[in-house]
């Protein structure tokens, strides 16, 4: 006997249908309605008509009994496929999103275009991502893009497609990218009617701002945003995660303040977030006092200058072990 995961997966298969559609219907269901489709149809086929020359030498109530017994075993498969037929025919509405794109580089103005109000527009997030990132890989009208993606990464209702519009205008690279990210992080001075991030929308702007922090190249008021940023969520934010990456931010910012912020970071519960801190202190001054706040506040109060052994522009020092090997 096949089992019913063996023959949900050949009727899958058989009908071109995705595994990621199944949570459409529940899983088990889905399942055993397949599996009894085979099961009927394997009952069918064992209770086939005999030829005549069998059927009439069988004669007399042997006969008749099998006669009705194999009607009842054909009904009984038709019902059964019958009922299988009724819960995948929902499967039918669901699965991959059916708009195509272009290759980017075939991609005219009108595609562009299209696909920015495909990403705005479309009624359906999966859509919607897949037009965004779709944006992020043509050429062509590079300003509308850009407002496209940055309208999608502040105000989407749906948590991927904001971050997908994040990543897809982090790699741009530009440095209004910068504004978008302190938008969506609800800076005062980028504040807009944007909807308020969820915490994977956050770590996926704060991972952006890193990016730019560690590259470098920043203007100086970008800079100061991006720096006055971290350390509001360092201390604030309610995401372990968001808080990681905003002490590592942190380890570029020579200022007193960083160190502060640093410091007062050592105090939390959260044990990975008083590694990251106390690594981008160690990064920034050269000194560490094993996660010990009291010890790096005295320490701080009796430094002439706290950054004068610290890494050259706060690039953390490569501590791990030399490779003569490259894992592919």
């Amino acid at each position: 006997m096949i089992g019913p995961e063996r023959t949900l997966r050949a009727v899958c298969e058989r009908r071109s249908l995705r595994l990621t559609m199944i949570p459409c219907i529940p899983a088990a269901a889905l399942s055993v309605a397949a599996w009894t489709c085979r099961l009927g149809t394997e009952m069918v086929r064992s209770h086939q008509i005999k030829p005549q020359a069998v059927r009439a030498a069988s004669g007399g109530r042997e006969g008749k009994r099998n006669e009705r017994g194999r009607k009842g075993a054909s009904l009984r498969g038709a019902a059964l496929a019958i009922s299988c037929v009724v819960y995948l025919a929902p499967l039918a509405a669901c699965g991959k999103p059916k708009t195509r794109f272009k290759p980017a580089l075939l991609a005219t103005e009108n595609d562009v275009r299209e696909y920015i109000h495909t990403a705005l527009e479309h009624e359906s997030a999966d859509v919607r991502r897949a037009a965004v990132n779709q944006l992020a890989k043509v050429w062509r009208s590079p300003g509308p893009v850009r407002e496209a993606l940055d309208l999608s990464a502040r105000a989407d209702s749906n948590d991927a497609v904001r971050c997908a519009a994040i990543r897809a205008r982090a790699r741009q690279g530009d440095s209004e990218a910068v504004g978008t990210m302190l938008a969506v992080l609800d800076h005062p001075a980028y504040r807009s009617e944007n909807w308020s991030a969820s915490a994977k929308v956050r770590w996926e702007a704060t991972a952006a701002l890193l990016d730019m922090a560690a590259a470098g190249g920043l203007s100086t008021e970008m800079n100061d945003a991006v720096g006055q940023t971290a350390m509001r969520l360092v201390s604030t934010d309610k995401s372990r995660d968001v808080r990681l990456l905003a002490a590592r931010i942190l380890g570029y910012y020579a200022t007193n303040p960083s160190l502060e912020a640093l410091i007062g970071a050592l105090r939390q519960d959260d044990f990975g977030v008083v590694y990251e801190s106390e690594r981008a202190l160690t990064r920034l001054t050269g000194q560490t006092h094993d996660h010990d706040p009291a010890q790096w506040r005295d320490w701080l109060a009796s430094a002439d200058d706290p950054f004068a052994n610290g890494s050259v522009n706060g690039e953390a020092p490569d501590d791990s072990p030399e490779r003569w090997w490259w894992p592919w």
